[in-house]
């Protein structure tokens, strides 16, 4: 993106958008949370996945919640992982347990 957008990686430019997308990003985020928190009445949330690893989002987050009056918890650093190797981890224990494949039940369209 910073390239299409005509800017050189390393100028302050690049910076600025890259910082205003991720903002923008986590806000769009931020508001899905407040959103789904305020129509359930939940106060007490957990943010997952790899995304749940950006030290730079937690710091967002946190400081939204607070100003929200909602509790966050996030997973060690080092235990946030990206959803695919979550599930391939998951699918290892699962073979390790003797959990033997099944096919399919779905048929793929490759158009």
């Amino acid at each position: 993106l910073i390239e299409t957008a005509g800017l050189d990686a390393s100028s302050k430019a690049a910076l600025i958008f890259a910082r205003s997308l991720l903002t923008s990003v986590w806000e769009s985020l931020w508001q899905k949370v407040l959103a789904a928190s305020k129509a359930t009445g939940t106060t007490v949330l957990t943010v997952s996945g790899g995304v749940s690893a950006s030290t730079l989002l937690r710091d967002y987050f946190q400081e939204r919640a607070g100003a929200s009056g909602l509790e966050l918890h996030f997973p060690a650093a080092s235990l946030a992982m990206d959803n695919a190797e979550m599930m391939a981890y998951l699918l290892w224990l699962k073979l390790e347990a003797g959990a033997k494949a099944e096919p399919f039940d779905i048929e793929a369209n490759l158009r």
